[in-house]
């Protein structure tokens, strides 16, 4: 039988690609009938400063948004420019709604876009990547 990807992942938008130059709270991801979710972050052409991304989550999506411990990484605009980055969230450690948050340092402008790959079922191996994960909660 053919690995069929579609049936096994769903990949959502986790903050639009663009020129950002402030703080910026990505769109809720469901991840309910989901058991991880692997988040690409590509990070851009960024003035000097740094954009951290964290991981927030809620239990309806729209109010009562919090930190998920452990889930950040901080980018730097004089040396991660053109640079893509992943992270791991687990559905067991977080309530059913997530969204990434970037936090400019100083109102630095920075390109970036942030793609959820939401994953069924347990992963057969690891996801070959040029980086480590950033974080892993």
């Amino acid at each position: 039988m053919k690995n069929d990807l579609t049936l096994a992942a769903k990949a959502v938008v986790g903050i639009d690609a663009d020129a950002y130059a402030a703080d910026n709270n990505g769109a809720a991801i469901d991840m309910q009938g989901f058991e991880s979710a692997v988040l690409a972050i590509s990070f851009g052409t960024a003035a000097t400063g740094t954009v951290t991304f964290g991981v927030e989550e809620s239990d309806d999506g729209l109010t009562g948004w919090t930190d998920v411990t452990g889930a950040s990484v901080i980018l730097d605009g004089d040396s991660d420019d053109d640079s893509a980055h992943h992270a791991t969230v687990r559905a067991d450690g977080v309530k059913r709604y997530i969204r990434v948050t970037a936090d400019h340092s100083a109102s630095n402008a920075a390109d970036y876009g942030v793609v959820a790959l939401l994953i069924r079922g347990a992963s057969s191996g690891e996801v070959a990547t040029a980086d480590a994960p950033a974080f892993s909660v």
